[in-house]
């Protein structure tokens, strides 16, 4: 199924993270570098998304059980297939 990325929103990334992206982002065009944001605090994520649509651990306003989708999960764990590859 094809999937066109519109954005990256990465929290918090860790030092080596960081590192290897810079080393990569050369690689990259700048189209796909534009479309990936790095956050260290929830007010910059607060930028991006309104806190309706956030998790509390987040700061936004919705409970653990109105965030994740439980159907969804249940869904995916019951079929539960291994990736058999090409």
């Amino acid at each position: 199924m094809p999937l066109r990325i519109k954005s990256i929103h990465i929290m918090n990334p860790p030092m080596l993270f960081w590192s290897v992206y810079k080393i990569g982002q050369r690689f990259m065009k700048e189209k796909i570098r534009n479309r990936i944001h790095f956050h260290y605090n929830n007010e910059s994520l607060h930028k991006h998304f309104e806190k309706e649509f956030l998790p509390l651990s987040l700061g936004g306003d919705l409970d653990e059980d109105e965030a994740i989708d439980r159907t969804v999960t249940d869904e995916l764990i019951k079929r539960d297939i291994p990736f058999e590859g090409l």
